[in-house]
């Protein structure tokens, strides 16, 4: 299942934010106070559903997109996966992209979602699995698409280590730093 919510409808520039593989869009909720002069739309995505069917997913956010003239995305974590799916014609932003990353401590990582979510560690578990899957699977799409993509790659992150040089404060769950640091592109805010 996936759907949508719109936030400062009459504003014409737009996001649509993409959450993570163990969030929901309530996760961008804190941050929505740093995009009072756009139009947000946030899409809550059922992962599980989405590693059955990702073209489905895709179709259905592509469409949503050019539907409702939305001209830039952000994606955290494994949402930045979806993001390199998404048409090359609109601005793509990736906060802690995990499709160019390895995973470490995934004891700990499973420990704190736990944590915040209260899932299953055997479902955890299950879910990464099926995203590692996905991730060797889809290689060919993010090499081709990562030069359409900016990437903020957090300074402290215990469960991920990336190929690229970190270029904000915070960690994987700290992304404060990061969305401040966006709404001051100068492409972002055209």
């Amino acid at each position: 299942m996936i759907s949508f919510r719109q936030f400062n409808k009459s504003k014409k520039n737009s996001v649509l934010l993409i959450h993570g593989l163990f969030s929901s869009s309530g996760f961008w909720l804190e941050y929505l106070q740093y995009f009072k002069d756009l139009r947000v739309v946030l899409c809550d995505i059922d992962y599980d559903e989405f590693f059955d069917n990702p073209k489905y997913f895709y179709k259905i956010i592509s469409d949503h997109i050019h539907a409702n003239h939305i001209n830039k995305t952000i994606a955290h974590s494994f949402g930045s996966s979806i993001n390199l799916s998404i048409s090359n014609d609109i601005m793509k932003i990736n906060i802690c992209p995990t499709h160019f990353k390895s995973r470490a401590n995934k004891t700990n990582f499973i420990d704190d979602i736990y944590l915040k979510t209260k899932l299953d560690k055997e479902k955890i578990n299950k879910l990464l699995i099926k995203a590692d899957k996905f991730y060797k699977k889809n290689q060919i799409l993010y090499k081709k698409n990562k030069s359409y993509t900016t990437n903020f790659i957090p300074t402290n992150d215990s469960f991920f280590t990336y190929n690229d040089n970190s270029n904000f404060a915070g960690d994987h769950f700290n992304i404060d730093n990061a969305v401040k640091k966006i709404l001051k592109l100068n492409e972002f805010i055209k």
